[in-house]
């Protein structure tokens, strides 16, 4: 067993090395800049950084944005295929839209360029995670269906008890995933607006890259760990939500 694990140990130095020198060294490198006034003089400046970042106009208005972003295509990109039941030409929005008297006119001069970037984020990203939802589903013993079915238990007893229950570690992979894609949307707005598109789709990205572009390394890195404090807290949370309907399942 020793030996196993040594010869495991052995394949993993070389990824371990380079995630730390292309990720760890890097992220505890950029608490220096993240500290000083700027790269020319080093002067030590506390968290004056992190205060002018979060009172900056253009990051507060990039932050939302890309919040805004991430509230939309996260659901539906962890919805999968569900989401087409939304936007189909007879589908659930569609209705409600014509139910209230909502001509379609309005919905193209409501911040149409946000829902451009929707729809090319869910065409690039939703068919991975139908394939990750499907592969999970696949992963469910059918006996539990049929069970379930013994019982008298209906199809919407059947989603609730089993397939939703067992479908929660995928649900966590997929919502990490289009939580990370999400934050680095910047391409697609590069490829659709150009590099300096308006403020309604100034994203944190865009921001960054500015920060990058004019050398501003003490800003940039504090904008750097702000994310990864926000970003881990969720995950952490999700990551308990997992974790609770897992230990349930044992």
């Amino acid at each position: 067993m020793k030996k196993n694990r040594k010869i495991y140990w052995l394949f993993l130095v070389p990824s371990l090395l380079g995630v730390a020198v292309f990720y760890c060294v890097p992220f505890l490198y950029a608490a220096y800049y993240a500290v000083i006034d700027n790269i020319g003089s080093g002067q030590f400046v506390g968290l004056q950084n992190f205060i002018d970042v979060l009172q900056n106009e253009l990051f507060r208005t990039a932050a939302k944005n890309t919040l805004i972003f991430m509230a939309l295509t996260v659901p539906l990109g962890t919805g999968a295929y569900f989401w087409k039941i939304l936007f189909d030409q007879n589908g659930l929005l569609i209705r409600t839209l014509v139910l209230f008297g909502v001509p379609h006119e309005s919905l193209i001069q409501l911040n149409g360029r946000m829902a451009i970037l929707v729809f090319v984020f869910l065409w690039k990203t939703v068919s991975y995670n139908t394939i990750l939802f499907w592969s999970g589903l696949n992963w469910i013993p059918k006996t539990y269906y049929e069970q379930m079915a013994l019982e008298g238990g209906g199809h919407l007893a059947q989603f609730r008890q089993v397939t939703w229950i067992y479908l929660a570690p995928t649900t966590f992979v997929v919502f990490l995933m289009s939580v990370v894609n999400a934050f680095k949307v910047f391409k697609e707005i590069y490829m659709l607006f150009g590099a300096y598109p308006g403020p309604d789709i100034y994203m944190l990205q865009h921001y960054m890259n500015n920060l990058f572009a004019a050398l501003n390394l003490p800003r940039l890195s504090s904008i750097a760990y702000i994310l990864f404090v926000c970003i881990g807290a969720v995950l952490l949370v999700v990551f308990r939500l997992q974790k609770r309907v897992s230990d349930a399942l044992e």
